[in-house]
């Protein structure tokens, strides 16, 4: 499959999402936030955690990348402030990094059916993120 730096990155950080949810509930009177894990079958976990896998390496990498940047540029704390203008073209070059497209094998596409939504409250906007790894048949 090939796609950008940047929707790589993107899809590694929206498929950690997949493990559960923060509910309030209240214990002993008092308010406290619970950890719900999503309830996923077999198969659906071992496609989530292979694609985090397999993107967490394209991650890695870019982040290697944009600290080889971040040194090669002289980038600090200061630099927004201080020289706009060479943070201006260090922001075109992270953006020119983040658009390459790479091939990335072992993508595994998840089954609508095995989110599990009418127990699991996927946000839409989780969906709709990861629509390029869903199979919109059941």
């Amino acid at each position: 499959m090939e796609i950008s730096i940047n929707a790589a990155v993107t899809a590694f950080n929206r498929f950690k999402l997949l493990n559960g949810y923060d509910k309030v509930v209240e214990i002993d009177g008092a308010s406290k936030t619970i950890f719900i894990p999503f309830q996923f079958n077999s198969s659906t976990c071992w496609n989530i955690a292979k694609n985090i896998n397999v993107l967490r390496k394209v991650t890695s990498d870019y982040e290697d990348a944009q600290k080889l940047l971040v040194a090669s540029m002289g980038i600090d704390d200061n630099t927004y402030t201080n020289d706009p203008e060479k943070y201006k073209k260090f922001v075109g070059e992270l953006n020119t990094l983040l658009s390459k497209k790479i091939e990335v094998t072992g993508i595994l596409k998840l089954k609508l059916s095995g989110l599990n939504l009418d127990n699991n409250p996927i946000q839409p906007g989780l969906l709709a993120d990861l629509a390029d790894y869903i199979d919109g048949e059941n």
